[in-house]
């Protein structure tokens, strides 16, 4: 109820729009204001899809699991990201991967998926996460692994004793469609004491 906001780059951009944001009161006008402006994700997962529709929901998998999965009915929760032409992750689902060691992730749907699927992982720490936050945590993604047909994907990425992460699974340029998700994971090698 108080003028401004507490991202001042984004205040300046909205209050250069509508003054009355910075000047009298950041009311829910100037949120939504700053929503477009600005780029910022809102989490929003309607449900409906498949179980693990949304982040929130994800399925808790292990090193060694290979699921199917489908996600026509999917709605797209994820934020937009990573470098290419197709920012946005259509029609995803979620994994969530709670390393029992230090070591190496890797979560493919290489030549086991009906369509262009994309991958990312996002670092959870603890498991207890807003989803608001998710931009923030996205620490690698895939869209076509290398030697993958049809476009499927290869995720790696390292991980650390105790920590979860996520993995969610979508579709390139709003497609959808079904396949088999495999999880692998690799301890790190003991060091020679």
């Amino acid at each position: 109820a108080t003028p401004g906001c507490n991202n001042a780059g984004c205040c300046v951009q909205v209050c250069d729009f509508e003054p009355f944001c910075c000047d009298v009161e950041w009311d829910e006008f100037c949120v939504a204001s700053a929503v477009d402006i600005c780029g910022l994700y809102v989490y929003d997962c309607p449900g409906g899809g498949p179980a693990n529709d949304c982040p929130t929901n994800a399925t808790v998998v292990e090193g060694g699991d290979s699921l199917a999965f489908n996600t026509t009915n999917a709605n797209t929760t994820a934020p937009d990201g990573c470098e290419g032409y197709d920012p946005t992750l259509y029609f995803d689902v979620w994994y969530q991967f709670n390393a029992p060691g230090n070591g190496v992730l890797v979560t493919s749907t290489c030549d086991t998926a009906d369509f262009d699927t994309k991958l990312r992982g996002y670092n959870i720490g603890d498991g207890a996460f807003q989803p608001n936050s998710l931009p923030d945590l996205l620490i690698a993604c895939n869209d076509d692994g290398s030697g993958c047909t049809g476009f499927t994907s290869i995720l790696t990425f390292n991980v650390e004793a105790g920590v979860s992460y996520l993995v969610a699974l979508g579709g390139y340029l709003a497609e959808s469609g079904s396949g088999t998700v495999s999880f692998t994971f690799t301890p790190e090698a003991a060091g020679c004491g």
